[in-house]
């Protein structure tokens, strides 16, 4: 995305649903990785559910990659995080 006059000039909208038939998230978080490295390798920026498992492993990837991630927190309130 770029800023064009204070207004993106283009959006693009990636929606993706990892479902893998392993037993933990700990044998997921590559496929999560992946994901997030390869998201912010295309200058995209990664928004996720701001939370533990598989949403931080992406956000963390990207991060990594250097790129940039946007996590929307569930919780209700700082006691909830």
């Amino acid at each position: 995305m770029h800023l064009k006059g204070g207004v993106f000039s283009e959006v693009f909208y990636l929606c993706f649903l990892v479902l893998l038939q392993v037993k933990t998230v700990e044998q997921s978080k590559y496929a999560a990785e992946k994901v997030g490295r390869a998201i912010a390798k295309s200058g995209h920026i990664i928004t996720t559910g701001a939370t533990v498992g598989l949403p931080f492993y992406a956000a963390r990837a990207a991060h990594r990659a250097h790129g940039a991630s946007i996590g929307f927190s569930p919780a209700t309130s700082l006691r909830n995080m």
